[in-house]
This record gives C-alpha cells, structure tokens and sequence, in this order.
C-alpha cells in the first residue's frame, strides 16, 4: 500500500552523511527540511593524546558512537593499532568497518544497556573510553566494577541549538509525513522546545535510528516511533522508500 509521503524532518547534526542523506530523499521527489539541533565539536587528536599515559598499552576501546569514532580516528592507525574494538550498536560498527577497523563485540540489541549486559571483559584489562561531554558514568563504573583499569576521555562536545521562533511557527504550522532522529540528544533538545501534545498532531510517523532514540521519544509521549531494521541512515533510507511503495 502507497503511503502519502511528501515532507521529511531531518534533525540530525549538519556533517557529510547528513547531507548525503538529504539529498538522496530530495531526489525522490520529497521536501526535506533539515534543522539541525545540535553541534559537534571534536577535540584536537593531540589533546586526545595526551590523555593517554606514556607506554600504555590498552586490551580494549570502547566506542558507543560514530562521533567518537571521527574524533580518535587518526589514533587508530597509530597509537591504537591493533587493540579489540566493543562498538555500541551495528551503526557504530559498521562506521568502524568503512574505515577498515575491525569490531570484536557488538550486543546483540543496539544499547548502551545490552552493552553492558553482554559484554564481558576480563578483570585487570586495560580499556580505553572515549565519549561525549554529556556521558554519564554509567559505562565506567560497570567496567571499574568488573575489576578493568578504565581510561575514559572527553572527546567530543555535544552543543545544543536553540530553534528560532519563525522555525518553531514553522514547524507547528505545517504537516510533517516524517521526522528522523538520529539521537537522543537530538529528541531532548527538540522537545524541550516544542510540546509533544502539539508534534503528535503535526507529524505522522517519528523515525529513530535506533532503539536508545526510539525510548528517548517513547519517554517524551511522542506517538507513532518507528525503527528501521538497521540502524543506520542507509536504514532509514530504505524503511522511508518502503513506505513510498
């Protein structure tokens, strides 16, 4: 069955896979808005380096987004060559493996809590974690809990944007046929500034990358949250396309 589908909402970060993936909706005809709720800020690899201790050699890396993937990237060739890779979920993954990065763990569901439920490194390895400015301890603590030596390090910054009135009026103005979320900063932020009693009557089905962004709009009473099978842009892609058919 043909769904009407004419405008899409793209919420995500503005970097090169967002606007691939905008274009690739304008090109089958759709109106895609895209409003980008929050800013990416990575730290320079040489301060990154320099949260590394001289002659440490490191068991594991654990990596639980495609942004801190782009931020140690470089180290990866060099410094952590080599070292078992845990990834969150089967988009940070596959990220890994465009870049030629091997993955030895990845939970069978795509959350930080699978993560931790399933993964089980050994007491006294040494792990390297890099994470947002906004991670909690949740991960760390787990790890320090199993007996591993943890070095957990800001890589990058999470700055969240204001949506200016006229785009607010905008968006409560208009129909929506999707809106994609691509994380749960992203839904935070959105929601904090518009009510999810007036989106639920503007937007007809919510896309989330992924099952942590699917609860975080579930927890925000946002109505009609589906999640592609892969958890990736190409995913949401597909899923969009099948809807269209």
């Amino acid at each position: 069955m043909k769904h009407s589908i004419d405008s899409v909402l793209v919420t995500s970060p503005r970097n090169d896979s967002t606007i691939k993936f905008v274009r690739r909706l304008e090109n089958c005809g759709l109106y895609v808005y895209h409003l980008p709720l929050i800013e990416i800020h990575l730290e320079p690899v040489e301060k990154i380096t320099r949260k590394i201790p001289p002659g440490t050699s490191f068991d594991w890396i654990v990596i639980t987004s495609k942004n801190a993937v782009d931020a140690i990237a470089p180290l990866l060739k060099t410094k952590l060559q080599g070292v078992k890779i845990a990834a969150v979920g089967k988009a940070t993954a596959g990220y890994l493996l465009q870049l030629d990065m091997d993955v030895a763990f990845v939970p069978g569901q795509y959350s930080l809590k699978h993560l931790m439920e399933e993964w089980k490194p050994q007491p006294g390895d040494k792990i390297f974690y890099p994470h947002s400015s906004l991670s909690d301890n949740a991960l760390k603590s787990y790890l320090t809990g199993l007996g591993c030596q943890v070095i957990s390090t800001v890589v990058y910054h999470t700055i969240p944007k204001q949506i200016p009135l006229n785009e607010k009026n905008m968006l409560l103005d208009n129909y929506w046929s999707i809106a994609v979320f691509t994380s749960p900063s992203a839904v935070h932020q959105f929601f904090r500034q518009i009510p999810s009693d007036d989106w639920n009557k503007k937007c007809r089905i919510n896309i989330a990358i992924g099952n942590t962004t699917a609860l975080s709009l579930k927890k925000n009473k946002v109505l009609q949250v589906e999640t592609p099978q892969m958890h990736t842009f190409e995913g949401i892609f597909d899923f969009i396309q099948k809807l269209m058919l």
